[in-house]
């Protein structure tokens, strides 16, 4: 049986999610600390952090307007 341990990665009082380098940095981190499991937080405050036509098209946002040309998730992923 595998063991999941994983964390919530979200733009709420946390900085992991503005930067690749912050990402990588966590990822390291968590890696080495035995988590396996990252579960990122995709929609938070109306908005999305990753680049979504339909958000585009029905609220004429793209994407967080502090993530434009970015794209965290893919990022995470």
């Amino acid at each position: 049986m595998a063991e999941i341990r994983g964390v919530w990665l979200t733009t709420t009082d946390s900085k992991v999610l503005s930067s690749k380098q912050r990402i990588a940095e966590a990822m390291d981190f968590l890696a080495e600390t035995g988590f396996n499991a990252v579960f990122p937080v995709v929609w938070n405050k109306a908005v999305t952090l990753y680049p979504s036509q339909t958000m585009q098209q029905i609220f004429g946002v793209e994407i967080d307007p502090l993530c434009v040309s970015r794209n965290p998730l893919e990022e995470v992923v």
